[in-house]
């Protein structure tokens, strides 16, 4: 999956292909007081992805497209 989390902090970033850190990050994470902060975090962030918002955003991208060359 690639998505761009840099305008959030609702995300533990690992390194590529580096499978260690992502089982020990979520095996530590339910066990650490990051849990319901990053929850919080996360409901925030997705709270801009709404219907209107995405249909926006592929129309755009669809214009940007149709409109080049």
């Amino acid at each position: 999956m690639k998505f761009d989390y840099a305008e959030t902090r609702a995300v533990i970033r690992i390194r590529s292909l580096d499978i260690k850190g992502l089982v020990n990050e979520t095996y530590e994470l339910p066990r650490s007081s990051d849990w319901e902060g990053l929850g919080r975090k996360g409901v925030e962030f997705s709270k801009r992805f709404t219907w209107d918002n995405v249909a926006r955003a592929e129309w755009r991208a669809l214009d940007r497209i149709a409109n080049e060359g």
